[in-house]
């Protein structure tokens, strides 16, 4: 979080917003990965990411959310209120933390 947070400064500062939110995607990516192979108790090539499904579902949402804000226009505050919803509905964190009660 820490991370997303300082690229999001950095982005402001800047105004160069896609370098900075494709270090963020690859922040989130690596955070899943490397928990999925601290759960599993071992290092995992590159193809066994690819096909893990806890990568494999950040990756799915990560291209969701990158399409639905490419089609807009303009700021749209609803959407993102909207997507932030469902990934809580969801129960999933951005980091691909799956929440169970």
């Amino acid at each position: 979080a820490c991370v997303a947070l300082s690229e999001l400064v950095h982005s402001r500062l800047s105004g160069e917003t896609l370098e900075h939110a494709v270090e963020v995607s690859k922040t989130s990516i690596t955070t899943v990965a490397m928990l999925e192979m601290t759960q599993a108790g071992r290092e995992m090539s590159d193809e066994e990411l690819k096909e893990n499904p806890a990568v494999e579902q950040e990756w799915d949402i990560q291209w969701e959310i990158f399409r639905l804000l490419a089609e807009c226009e303009e700021r749209d505050i609803e959407l993102i209120k909207g997507l932030r919803a469902d990934l809580r509905e969801a129960g999933e964190s951005n980091i691909g933390i799956i929440f169970q009660q």
